[in-house]
């Protein structure tokens, strides 16, 4: 669950709490997500490569940057890795998704 949701006094009230689980739709956990970030990449060190590390996806995952796909993870809790080396723009805004 996305702790945005989870706010004080937020749009769902926090399911970790007394009956508070029952007052959200069945809907919700079925629901589809974006989560977007933006970030200015540093400069890239000769040699080096850089990646996206994913530790533990629920459920599953469509990974993209600047707009390109870079893979899907499927499964809960399964790791996912992504080599964007030279897919990153750096000292520009970069878009992840």
């Amino acid at each position: 669950m996305l702790a945005s949701y989870v706010q004080t006094p937020g749009p769902l009230p926090d399911p970790n709490f007394g009956d508070n689980q029952l007052l959200i739709s069945d809907s919700f956990f079925h629901a589809d997500f974006w989560y977007r970030n933006e970030f200015v990449a540093p400069p890239a060190r000769a040699g080096a490569r850089a990646g996206f590390n994913f530790d533990g996806i629920n459920w599953k995952a469509e990974v993209f940057l600047n707009g390109e796909r870079l893979g899907r993870i499927d499964g809960g809790f399964i790791r996912g890795r992504f080599d964007v080396t030279g897919r990153l723009r750096p000292g520009q805004l970069t878009r992840w998704p």
